[in-house]
C-alpha cells in the first residue's frame, strides 16, 4: 500500500472511530433515557466488554478499500446505518450472557467484512458482456406509461397531505385500489425509474428531466402517502453536491457528517418542538432503527424458534413447516411488541433473512446473499460514471435497509434497477 493509500485508510479509520464513539453517547444519553419504554434498554456490563464491542464495530473498516465501486458506497452505508448500530446495541442492550452476545457480534463482523471485500472481486469482461442497446427515449416512454397507469388507478383521490395525515391517505386509497401490478409500479417508479431520470438530468444538466422526475415522485406521494418518494429528490440533490468532494474524502466525510449532525442535536436545547421532532427522527428513525430491529428480532426468534427460511413460500418445500401461521416475521414481531396483528415490523436483510431465519448462522447467509447482489451490481455498472451510479442507487439503498432482502430485490426494485442499467444505454465514464 502506497503512502497516500495508507493516509486515506487512516483518515477513514479515524472518522469511523469518531462515529462509533458518538453513537455510544447517542444511545446512552438519548435513546435509552427517552425510549426505554420501546425496549431501548441499557444493561450494566463491564468496561472491557464495552471496549471490545467498540473494537468489533471498527474492525471491518480495515477491509474497506475506499470508494472504488458502487459496492463500496453501499457497503459503507450499511456499515454506518446498520452494522455500527447493531454491534453497539447488542453490546449495550441484548439480554443474556456476554459469550452469546459476542458470538452474534462476530457473525455480523464476518458478514460486514465480506461486504467490504466485494469491491476486490473481479467482474470479468463486464463492459463487453453488458447489453446496452436501447436508447434513453425508450426508458422515458416506459416511465411515462407506468406513470399513466398509476394516475388512472389513483386519479379519483390524488391529493397532497401533511406528513401526519399520510397514514389516513394510505388506508383510504388501499381500500379502493387493488391489484398487484399497480403496487409494483409504485415501488419501481420510486426506487428505480424516477431516480434514473433524476440522475440523468443532473449529470446532463437537463432541467426538464429533473423537474419531470420530481413531479412524478410528488405524484407518488399524492397517491400513496409514501414519504420516501417525497424525500428522494432531496437525498439525490444533497448527494450530487456531496459527490463533488475528492473521492478519497467521500466516505470519511459521510461518517463525519453524520457525527457532526449528531453532536449538534445532542447539544441543542430541548425546545422548540421542531428540535425534539428532528432529534427523534434522526436518532431513532434514521440511525438506530436497524440496530434496534436486529436486537428485537434476536430476542424473539432465539427464544420462540427460528423460521429456517420457511417464511419464504418458494423455500418451504426444503424446510420444516412455517411455525407462525398466517403472519410473516415482521407481523409476528409487531404482534409481540405492539399487541396488534396490523403492525408489521419489517426490517433490514440481516433481520429477516438472517436472524429470524437462523440466528447467527442466518446472519452469514444473509450477508452472502447481499454480497452476491453487490458483486452483480459492480458487474452491471462497470464502466459507468461512479457519481451517476451512486445517485441511481441512493433511494434503493435506503429501501434495502428497511425491508427484507427478497422483498427489496423484486418489490423494492433491486432486480428491475439492475435490468434497466443492463438494457439501456447510459454512456461510459464521461457521463450517462
Amino acid at each position: 500500500m502506497n503512502p497516500r493509500a495508507r493516509r486515506d485508510s487512516g483518515v477513514l479509520l479515524l472518522a469511523s472511530a469518531a462515529y462509533i464513539i458518538i453513537y455510544y453517547f447517542i444511545y446512552t444519553c438519548y435513546l435509552h433515557p427517552v425510549f426505554d419504554y420501546a425496549r431501548y434498554n441499557l444493561i450494566d456490563r463491564p468496561w472491557p466488554f464495552l471496549a471490545l464491542t467498540g473494537v468489533l464495530a471498527l474492525v471491518p473498516v480495515l477491509a474497506c478499500g475506499g470508494l472504488t465501486r458502487i459496492s463500496s458506497f453501499m457497503a459503507y452505508l450499511i456499515y454506518l446505518l446498520c452494522y455500527v448500530p447493531t454491534i453497539l446495541t447488542l453490546g449495550l442492550a441484548l439480554p443474556g450472557g456476554m459469550e452469546q452476545v459476542l458470538d452474534l457480534q462476530c457473525a455480523f463482523l464476518a458478514g460486514m467484512v465480506l461486504l467490504f471485500c466485494m469491491d476486490r472481486f473481479p467482474e470479468g469482461n463486464a463492459a463487453a458482456g453488458r447489453i446496452r442497446r436501447l436508447p434513453l427515449a425508450h426508458l422515458t416512454l416506459l416511465t411515462a406509461l407506468a406513470t399513466l397507469y398509476v394516475i388512472q388507478a389513483y386519479g379519483f383521490n390524488l391529493r397532497f397531505v401533511a406528513l401526519d395525515e399520510v397514514y389516513a391517505l394510505r388506508s383510504e386509497n388501499l381500500e379502493k385500489v387493488g391489484g398487484t401490478l399497480v403496487g409494483y409500479l409504485v415501488m419501481w417508479l420510486t426506487s428505480c425509474l424516477y431516480p434514473l431520470h433524476l440522475a440523468i438530468g443532473l449529470m446532463r444538466r437537463s432541467l426538464w428531466r429533473v423537474l419531470a422526475a420530481c413531479a412524478g415522485l410528488v405524484l407518488i406521494y399524492m397517491a400513496t402517502g409514501a414519504k420516501a418518494s417525497l424525500f428522494t429528490p432531496v437525498i439525490v440533490f444533497l448527494l450530487f453536491g456531496f459527490l463533488k468532494l475528492p473521492r478519497p474524502a467521500l466516505l470519511p466525510a459521510l461518517a463525519l457528517g453524520l457525527s457532526a449532525v449528531s453532536i449538534a442535536l445532542l447539544l441543542l436545547p430541548e425546545d422548540p418542538l421542531v428540535l425534539k421532532w428532528s432529534r427523534s427522527l434522526f436518532f431513532m428513525r434514521t440511525l438506530s432503527v436497524n440496530g434496534w430491529s436486529n436486537k428485537l428480532y434476536f430476542e424473539f426468534f432465539s427464544t420462540h424458534g427460528f423460521t429456517w427460511y420457511s417464511h419464504l413460500s418458494w423455500a418451504r418445500w426444503l424446510t420444516a413447516p412455517y411455525p407462525y401461521g398466517p403472519f410473516q416475521p415482521g407481523q409476528v414481531l409487531g404482534l409481540e411488541v405492539s399487541g396488534s396483528e396490523l403492525a408489521n415490523f419489517n426490517a433490514n436483510f440481516w433481520s429477516t433473512e438472517g436472524i429470524a431465519a437462523a440466528g447467527g448462522l442466518g446472519v452469514l447467509v444473509a450477508s452472502g446473499l447481499m454480497a452476491v447482489f453487490l458483486w452483480f451490481s459492480n458487474r452491471v455498472t462497470e464502466g459507468l460514471d461512479l457519481t451517476f451510479t451512486i445517485l441511481v442507487f441512493a433511494q434503493f439503498a435506503i429501501t434495502l435497509l428497511n425491508i427484507p432482502f427478497f422483498t427489496a430485490m423484486w418489490s423494492g426494485a433491486g432486480l428491475p434497477l439492475l435490468a434497466m442499467l443492463t438494457l439501456f444505454e447510459f454512456g461510459g465514464e464521461e457521463g450517462p
